[in-house]
């Protein structure tokens, strides 16, 4: 993640630089009533994070940590039983869930050694921390959870009944892409707020703030040429200026031309090349790092290696590589469109098209 993004996540509501009409709302609802549950929908640029950072600090202030507990449903279920056994977070969970599972097989005499389902650690996780005590004046936590929408029936059912439980002392907050995707009985309780992405007028003017303040040298036509590279964005606009900083004393346009090549196109390069080296690893690297740094949309990935590998002088891998590229395209088109699984579930078959490479077709 981005330093500078880091630095300059606003500290209660009022700092937001967008979304400030449901800021504004979402804080007369804080100062009239206390927090509801909220349900944020996002799309991918919509800086959720800072939304719901606002949110936590706003209604904690000094103990936002001791009363706050962020977590990606998506990242959760990403991991193995034993990954999660293993886990600082959640390896207590993966415990307690065992445990509980062997009193009641204890209970009805079943005879066989328990075996903790993904789901029950969840929801072991999530009846543990909902009846935590907060700290201070406020007399609840906050239960941020991202990725909601991948949520199963089993666990939003059992969550619905964790909130009627712990309705006193906690709140939840589920950020997702689609309101549509959480049961009728969770949307219900909630305080709906939608986030849209943000303008180009707001991220511009945000970014020029953060680069006076931090006294980066960079020209307005390099900063016009920067946003419309990367179409606006405001947290890659953030990583590609952390990155550029340093290597030049003022960022000019060739210096976004050039180090657009070496982060996007050189990466590609690379990461095609190490794999034909049989450098399988560090090929799927660079991948990651252009499917989770650079937040590379997958079409435009598989659309870049294809165009790297006309670039290539060896007629027969060209044609073995275009044919793996093919092949990977059918596969993806036949994966979920939510973006968070779309990503999940493509990855596996990037490597997969990365080793076949390496393995010479």
């Amino acid at each position: 993640m981005s330093i500078l993004y880091e630095k300059y996540r606003p500290d209660n509501l009022n700092e937001l630089f967008t979304h400030k009409e449901q800021a504004m709302d979402l804080y007369n609802q804080i100062r009239n009533v206390g927090s509801p549950h909220l349900l944020i929908s996002t799309s991918r640029r919509s800086l959720d994070d800072y939304f719901v950072y606002a949110t936590a600090k706003t209604l904690f202030g000094e103990n936002f940590s001791s009363n706050t507990e962020f977590t990606s449903v998506e990242e959760f279920f990403s991991k193995t039983k034993t990954e999660l056994k293993d886990d600082i977070k959640y390896s207590r969970y993966y415990k307690e869930a065992k445990r509980s599972l062997r009193r009641m097989y204890k209970k009805h005499d079943i005879d066989k050694s328990p075996s903790v389902s993904k789901e029950l650690i969840f929801r072991q996780y999530l009846g543990s921390i909902s009846g935590n005590k907060p700290v201070g004046k406020i007399n609840y936590r906050l239960v941020v959870l991202f990725d909601s929408s991948t949520l199963s029936g089993t666990v939003q059912n059992s969550l619905r009944r964790t909130m009627e439980k712990f309705s006193d002392n906690v709140r939840y907050v589920f950020v997702v892409d689609s309101p549509a995707k959480l049961i009728p009985a969770i949307r219900s309780r909630c305080y709906n707020i939608n986030l849209k992405d943000p303008s180009e007028k707001e991220v511009k003017s945000k970014l020029k703030q953060i680069i006076n303040k931090e006294n980066i040298k960079i020209t307005e036509q390099a900063l016009e040429g920067l946003l419309y590279k990367l179409d606006y964005d405001y947290r890659s606009s953030l990583y590609f200026i952390d990155a550029i900083k340093s290597k030049s004393k003022k960022i000019g346009l060739s210096d976004i031309k050039s180090f657009s090549t070496e982060t996007v196109e050189g990466k590609v390069e690379k990461s095609l090349k190490k794999a034909l080296s049989g450098n399988v690893k560090k090929s799927i690297e660079l991948m990651d790092d252009l499917l989770y740094e650079e937040n590379i949309r997958l079409d435009l990935l598989i659309e870049k290696y294809r165009k790297t590998t006309y670039n290539l002088s060896n007629s027969s891998e060209i044609r073995d590589i275009l044919i793996n590229l093919s092949k990977l395209d059918r596969e993806v088109r036949n994966l979920p469109s939510d973006p968070n699984q779309l990503k999940k579930y493509s990855r596996p078959l990037l490597e997969n098209f990365l080793a076949s490479i390496a393995n010479g077709g």
